[in-house]
This record gives C-alpha cells, structure tokens and sequence, in this order.
C-alpha cells in the first residue's frame, strides 16, 4: 500500500529545501534564480542606446576641435590672424664697418680661400703669409659673390687685429665684420689679387679697417665646394 504524499509545510515565497545527492548539494534552476537575477531586455536596450549616444557625442566634439585647430593653423600661416609671441624675428641688422683703429697684430690663425678658377692660388698665397710670420688653418675654396676684386676678409671683433695686418699685406682687401666669437680670419681671394706688399714696405702701425662701398656690400664669400685646387 503506498503512502499518501505529504502535504508540503512550506510558506508561500519560502525557498524550497535544498537538494542532495550523495552528500552534494544539487542546486535547482530556482536556486540558480534567486543568484542571476533576468535581465529586463527593454532596460538592456535603453543603456546600450545611452552608450552610443555617449560615443557620438564625443565623435562630434573631438571632430569640431579639429577643425576648429585646422582652421586656426590656416589663418596664421596666410597672415590673417597673428598670435602674440609667435611673430617671425626680425632678420639681424647687418654689421656695421668698425671706424675705430685697430692695432697692427699676426697673432690669431688665418684661413686662405680661393675664390677665383685659378688654380693652387690660396695655397700660394698661404705659403707666403705663413713665410712673413702668420699661423694658416685652412687652405681651401670659397666663392665670392663679386670675383672681380682683390679680395675680402673677413673676422668678429677677436680677430680685427690680424685682419688688419692682412689687409696690409694684401693692398686692396676688403674687410666685412661678422658675429664669430674667436679670433680667427678667414682671407677669400679674387681675380684682381696679384701679390703681397714688399715686406719692407708693410705699414705696421695702427689704423682702420678698409671695407667695400655700401653698393657692393653683401657680396662676400659664401661656402662653396669647387674643383679648383686650392
């Protein structure tokens, strides 16, 4: 004879008892409900719609700045919109001829260059200043803006001194300033150069530098690689 089934005690909402097998725990899938909670799909939707939102937004705003950045950079480099501390520096003004006399010195390194297609000429030229008692660097090529003049040299405020003693050697140099800070000279050779003045008639007293005329200014040396030997 089977036994009635016995009416469940349990209160309505109480969880069922647990189930065992063998000693384990069997969790059921009400037990599995009460730890995941269902996800309501329309509040699923509605977060998913805010997040893209979200991403859009930002999209637009980072696409906005720039624009806005490229249209700037636009304006500034036609000139139209100018940026404080930003403006150009004005070019340096152009050295001035010392008026001053400098005193009559050999002691700092010249540099011979020759400016002209003529061959070995600096070097010559390096061999007899070395013979008067002068320290040569370098002997090499330089092209001159105007070739047809004696020659020009050239040092900063250390090297006046030598050039002037140069340009005592060398009747017809002329002499433009630049901003080096060391005592060096740098001599570039021209078509007209010639020779040195006779060492006994070399004027070693002090006096000034001999620099072009204003309309030929501007046409000095600049660093030129040549086949002509030196």
């Amino acid at each position: 004879m089977s036994t009635p089934p016995t009416p469940s005690s349990r209160a309505p909402g109480e969880p069922a008892p647990h189930k065992e097998w063998h000693g384990q725990r069997i969790f059921t899938e009400e037990d599995l409900g009460r730890y995941f909670e269902q996800e309501d799909p329309r509040a699923a939707a509605q977060v998913r719609r805010r997040r893209r939102r979200r991403h859009a937004a930002v999209i637009v705003v980072l696409v906005l700045l720039l624009v806005g950045v490229l249209l700037a950079a636009w304006q500034v480099l036609r000139g139209n919109w100018e940026i404080p501390g930003w403006e150009a520096a004005p070019p340096p003004a152009p050295l001035s001829c010392p008026v001053d006399p400098v005193s009559f010195s050999q002691a700092s390194t010249v540099h011979v260059y020759n400016g002209t297609s003529i061959g070995g000429l600096a070097g010559e030229v390096a061999n007899d200043l070395e013979a008067r008692g002068f320290t040569i660097g370098t002997v090499g090529n330089k092209r001159l803006g105007n070739q047809q003049r004696v020659g020009v040299v050239t040092a900063g405020p250390e090297g006046q001194d030598t050039a002037l003693a140069v340009q005592r050697m060398i009747e017809g140099t002329q002499f433009q300033p630049d901003d080096r800070e060391d005592d060096s000279v740098d001599l570039v050779l021209g078509v007209r150069y010639q020779q040195l003045v006779a060492e006994d008639a070399v004027d070693t007293t002090a006096g000034p530098l001999l620099c072009p005329e204003p309309d030929t200014e501007g046409q000095t040396s600049s660093a030129s690689t040549t086949t002509t030997a030196p």
